[in-house]
C-alpha cells in the first residue's frame, strides 16, 4: 500500500491511511492471539482426556480460564474502538457556586479520574 505511486503525495490521507492500517493489524493480531490460545486449551484438554491425564485436564481447563478473561478484555477493547476513541481528552472539574457540598462532590470525582478507570478484570466481573 505504501509502495504505491503517489500514496505519500497527500499527507492526510497516507497519514489517516497508515495509522488505519496499523490499528488493524493490532485488533488482527489481537484475534490471532485469541485463536491460538483456543487451540492450545483445547489441544490440552483433547489430550487429557484421550490419556485420562488429570494434571493436563487441569491444565487445559485454566488455559480456557485464562481465554475467558482474555476475550472479555477484547471485547472491551472492541467497545473502545473508534477514531477519536484513541485520543488524549482534558477535564476541568469545578464546584461553581455550589457550596462545600459541590466542593466535596467536585473533589471526589477529581480524585476518581486522576486515579484512573478501574481495571479491566473488574469491568468484566
Amino acid at each position: 500500500m505504501s509502495g504505491m505511486e503517489g500514496f505519500w503525495s497527500d499527507t492526510r490521507r497516507s497519514t489517516r491511511l497508515m495509522r488505519e492500517k496499523s490499528s488493524l493489524s493490532r485488533r488482527l493480531d489481537s484475534f490471532m492471539s485469541l485463536v491460538m490460545a483456543l487451540e492450545e486449551a483445547e489441544t490440552l484438554l483433547l489430550m487429557g482426556e484421550e490419556e485420562g491425564d488429570e494434571a493436563t485436564l487441569n491444565e487445559g481447563g485454566e488455559a480456557l480460564s485464562a481465554l475467558v478473561d482474555q476475550v472479555r478484555a477484547a471485547e472491551i477493547r472492541r467497545l473502545f474502538s473508534e477514531e477519536a476513541d484513541e485520543m488524549d481528552a482534558i477535564l476541568e472539574i469545578n464546584s461553581g457556586a455550589g457550596g462545600t457540598d459541590a466542593s466535596d462532590w467536585a473533589e471526589m470525582l477529581k480524585r476518581m479520574y486522576y486515579n484512573g478507570p478501574p481495571d479491566v478484570a473488574t469491568l468484566c466481573a
